[in-house]
C-alpha cells in the first residue's frame, strides 16, 4: 500500500513538472517569435536606410533598383526566402501605389512575402477570385441584355416607317 502511494506521488510530481515544461515551451516559442520579429525589423531598417540614398524616408524606384543591383543584397533577400527575380513586380508588391516605399510598407510587404505562400493567403486569393468571377458573370449577363436591346431597337427602327416615307406614300 505504501509502495502504491509512493508511485502515485511520483506520478503526480512527474505530471506536474511535465505540464510546467509544456507551458514554458509555449512561452519560449512566443519569446523566440518576438525576438525573430525584432531582429527582422532591425535588419529591414538597416536595409531601408542603405536603400534610401536621398534620405527623404522613402525609397524610389531608382533607389530600389540601385540597391537591388548589389549581389550581396540579392543573396541576403534570397536567404530570407524573398524572391528577387522580378524587381518590377517586387517593387509593385511592396509599394502602396504612390511610386515610393516607406519603411512600414517595406516591413509589412516583407512579412507577407517571406517564405512560401500560407494557406490563408491562398484561400484569400481563391475567395477574391470567386468574387471577381461572379461580378464578371453578372456584367456579362447585363451586356448580353444590352446587346439584345440594341438589336431589337435597330430592327424596330428598320421596320417602322419614317415620317418622310409616310408623307411620300400618302402623296404619291
Amino acid at each position: 500500500m505504501v509502495g502504491f502511494a509512493i508511485v502515485k506521488v511520483i506520478t503526480g510530481v512527474f505530471l506536474h513538472e511535465t505540464f510546467k515544461v509544456a507551458a514554458q515551451d509555449d512561452e519560449i516559442l512566443i519569446m523566440q517569435k518576438e525576438s525573430g520579429n525584432r531582429t527582422m525589423t532591425a535588419k529591414m531598417h538597416a536595409f531601408f536606410i542603405e536603400a534610401d540614398e536621398s534620405g527623404d524616408g522613402l525609397v524610389s524606384w531608382e533607389e530600389f533598383e540601385n540597391i537591388m543591383a548589389q549581389e550581396r543584397v540579392r543573396h541576403w533577400l534570397a536567404a530570407l526566402d524573398i524572391e528577387v527575380a522580378d524587381l518590377v513586380r517586387l517593387f509593385t508588391l511592396l509599394d502602396d501605389g504612390d511610386g515610393t516605399i516607406g519603411f512600414q510598407e517595406l516591413l509589412d510587404g516583407v512579412h507577407q512575402l517571406k517564405g512560401p505562400a500560407k494557406s490563408v493567403d491562398i484561400v484569400t486569393m481563391l475567395l477574391e477570385s470567386r468574387k471577381r468571377d461572379r461580378l464578371l458573370h453578372m456584367m456579362d449577363a447585363k451586356l448580353d441584355g444590352l446587346r439584345q436591346q440594341i438589336v431589337l431597337e435597330s430592327r424596330r427602327k428598320q421596320i417602322e416607317p419614317t415620317p418622310t416615307t409616310c408623307r411620300d406614300t400618302i402623296w404619291s
